[in-house]
């Protein structure tokens, strides 16, 4: 589910906007707006805030028994959605987590005991699908958030499992980067052994990648 703050409408948003303290004021719009969501089931890890668009709504989940990544698209604030199906594959995924920013729409899962990703140029209309970890051979790999930088480099957190077939025995925290809109990818360990939760940058080159027991990993490069 991707958020957004503005004021008044798509169209007035940009008229004489006024604020006291915009900071505080639309950080606590967010942040009333993240609780309704987690309060109405939506799994905080599913819930991005849209930094380009002001009235996008993206969300994206499973079904047929976990067969297929269902990612949903709304222009008028949730009112009527449109529904594509980014992977479908006779085996179980898991853990879809989203990723956007404009027409740049990503979502990563686990699929075969492997992160795959499947990216959108076209504002979610098509996807195409790639496997992240080339030669992964862990348990579940489960992804734990991602964020699009202004560049259109694409960065997500993820877990990967030692024990076959299961989310148990050794973990390896890992991040994995694209800079060339999710055909190829690059992943490096985060010298971590807790998991992973989100992953933000503020341009190319600075990031933080935010974990449990108040885990933080700071990148300059």
């Amino acid at each position: 589910l991707v958020l957004m703050h503005m004021q008044g409408t798509p169209v007035t948003m940009q008229v004489e906007p006024r604020y006291e303290d915009v900071v505080r004021e639309v950080t606590v719009f967010l942040s009333e707006r993240v609780s309704a969501s987690i309060a109405a089931g939506i799994e905080k890890s599913q819930i991005a805030v849209d930094p380009v668009d002001g009235q996008t709504v993206y969300a994206s989940f499973m079904q047929n028994n976990k067969s297929d990544i269902i990612v949903a698209k709304s222009t008028d604030f949730g009112a009527t959605w449109i529904y594509v199906t980014a992977d479908s594959t006779n085996s179980g995924t898991d853990k879809p987590i989203l990723a956007v920013r404009g027409q740049d729409v990503y979502v990563v899962y686990n699929h075969s005991q492997t992160i795959w990703s499947a990216s959108s140029h076209d504002g979610g209309q098509t996807f195409t699908e790639v496997k992240v970890n080339q030669n992964g051979k862990l348990g579940w790999s489960l992804a734990g958030g991602g964020t699009v930088t202004p560049n259109g480099g694409v960065y997500f957190s993820w877990a990967g499992y030692e024990g076959n077939g299961s989310a148990k025995n050794n973990v390896n925290l890992y991040v994995s980067s694209s800079t060339d809109g999710g055909a190829t990818w690059t992943s490096q360990t985060s010298g971590t052994t807790n998991d992973l939760y989100g992953v933000s940058f503020a341009d190319a080159n600075r990031g933080t990648a935010v974990g449990a027991f108040g885990t933080i990993l700071r990148t300059t490069n």
